[in-house]
């Protein structure tokens, strides 16, 4: 199954939430998401800002945040 996402929210949970209504538990099937970015727009600044945001969070928190989005 392949999903993908036209706007990216500000707020990295609110993107995990949006992925783990696509992707349950007991899902047979591979589930691959993508998110459409051009640089120098301001979906890019987003993307940004979230990667930022990502790494606060690891950083305050360690092993137990998962990546919920990789870097392009």
């Amino acid at each position: 199954m392949q999903f993908a996402n036209f706007d990216l929210p500000w707020n990295p949970t609110r993107l995990e939430q949006r992925m783990g209504r696509i992707h349950r538990i007991g899902h047979r099937r591979n589930v691959y998401y993508y998110n459409f970015i051009l640089p120098g727009t301001v979906d890019g600044q987003i993307l940004t800002r979230v990667l930022e945001k990502i790494e606060a969070i690891k950083t305050a928190m360690g092993e137990k945040v998962h990546d919920v989005i990789r870097k392009p």
